[in-house]
């Protein structure tokens, strides 16, 4: 018993996070003196008596971090008549807020938790609180102001809870770990909550239900059982669910250029889904794969079509789109929540081949695939997710990559904006030239869609 007794001790001893005493290192006013705190371990936890001394400093330290970790900092001033404090997170080229709180903390401290899709040496940035204005901004982490104070700082970083959270170029993707994995999703109304913005057109809502042989309604995924931050925009994830059926899916944010026109981002998030039935018997199938999308910043004016059996246009073909790689064995459009309303309720659903052209109205949108799976055998299913851009590798717009698209990047080979005959619906990365990356392009989604 004694040596048990001491194993368990000694377990729970390198079970707990790193943890030791900082002590502050003046002058670090700004980024170039900014003190350097080195994470130990995959849990670690540091703190320290720091102080703003005298009325105006600012503290600014430096961080490295992995693709994966979460930061959490917090600041404490109670014990000093209740410092004032902003903290924000800056990104390593140190021009960019990440992150920032005022007055989350205990009474009028912080508390601000950024994850990093990417590594790097980021800034955490502490100051006096000197109004709410411009605290997105580096500038109001280096400005004076009158605060003066001590405060208890700490600094926690472990590995980031699992989430999408992808980001290529000025363009991001976002699912909370909530929306993606909170139990009470798997019969709630809470799942699939997240961001795909390219400054003005944005995703409300995205995900996925399915409904086993014999279920009496439809369940959201959410027994997420594991998952890898391949890149910064790029993710993997695999959901056990308790029926016997296990889902990986992967999510891919891609940038391709800026609009001319609309001078907005055009980008597309493509997304593989498999089914896997990991039971000893046959097994039927239904998997719901639903979009919410609004057009403008607003919900009320989104106009939708199902253009061919694989394409929901939405807003028009520079706008947003929701595509399939494959025709699948029921769609619907409405008004939210009426889909939502249908996958969310205790009652068995099946989408109603109905609801195009749509619109004005708050455009959402869903397409169903069945399968029959015998023991051990797989489906997959693909989604593209595209803003203000159409189906990548899709030339002449018709929502299918097929020969016709390869024959006109072929015949426009080599032709850039200089010349007459330039199409910049064949320039898909929008560079200027058409060239062998949008030739990769047409191959990379060939038979997409059709």
């Amino acid at each position: 018993m004694i040596k048990s007794g001491l194993l368990a001790l000694l377990f729970s001893l390198v079970a707990l996070p790193s943890l030791a005493i900082l002590t502050e290192q003046e002058p670090n006013n700004n980024p170039s003196e900014a003190q350097t705190i080195t994470p130990v371990g995959s849990f670690y936890t540091d703190f320290g008596d720091f102080a703003l001394d005298p009325m105006g400093d600012r503290d600014w330290f430096k961080v490295p971090l992995l693709a994966g970790q979460q930061i959490t900092i917090v600041t404490d001033g109670l014990s000093c008549g209740d410092t004032d404090t902003v903290v924000s997170i800056i990104n390593p080229a140190g021009d960019r807020v990440l992150a920032l709180n005022d007055d989350g903390g205990p009474g009028l401290g912080s508390q601000t938790v950024f994850a990093a899709t990417s590594p790097g040496e980021y800034y955490v940035a502490i100051t006096g609180f000197h109004g709410v204005a411009d605290q997105d901004t580096v500038e109001y982490y280096t400005s004076d102001h009158f605060e003066e104070g001590c405060y208890i700082f700490t600094i926690t970083v472990e590995p980031a809870p699992l989430s999408i959270n992808l980001t290529d170029g000025e363009t991001g993707f976002r699912m909370g770990v909530n929306s993606i994995s909170l139990p009470s999703n798997r019969t709630g109304t809470g799942a699939g909550s997240g961001d795909y913005n390219n400054g003005l057109d944005h995703l409300f809502q995205h995900w996925y239900w399915y409904r086993p042989q014999g279920a009496t309604r439809e369940f959201a995924l959410t027994a997420l059982s594991g998952g890898t931050l391949v890149a910064p925009n790029e993710v993997v994830l695999t959901y056990t669910e308790p029926e016997g059926i296990t889902f990986d899916g992967r999510w891919y944010l891609k940038q391709m250029g800026i609009d001319p026109v609309t001078t907005l981002p055009r980008s597309y998030v493509e997304i593989w889904m498999q089914a896997t039935n990991t039971t000893g018997s046959p097994m039927s199938l239904d998997l719901f794969t639903y979009t919410d999308m609004d057009m403008d910043n607003t919900p009320s004016d989104d106009t939708a079509e199902l253009a061919s059996p694989t394409w929901m246009r939405i807003g028009g073909f520079t706008r947003a789109g929701f595509h399939t790689n494959a025709p699948p064995n029921r769609w619907q459009i409405g008004a939210y929540p009426t889909i939502r309303g249908n996958l969310t309720n205790t009652t068995v659903e099946n989408l109603t081949n109905s609801g195009s052209p749509f619109g004005p109205g708050d455009f959402t949108g869903a397409f169903q695939n069945t399968w029959t799976l015998d023991p051990g055998a797989s489906a997959m299913v693909g989604f593209v997710l595209a803003l203000n851009m159409g189906l990548p590798g899709d030339a002449n717009l018709d929502g299918c990559v097929d020969d016709t698209d390869l024959a006109l990047v072929l015949a426009l080979f080599g032709l850039s904006t200089d010349d007459d005959d330039y199409d910049p619906n064949a320039d898909f990365n929008l560079d200027g030239v058409i060239d062998d990356s949008d030739l990769a392009i047409v191959l990379g989604f060939f038979g997409y869609g059709c």
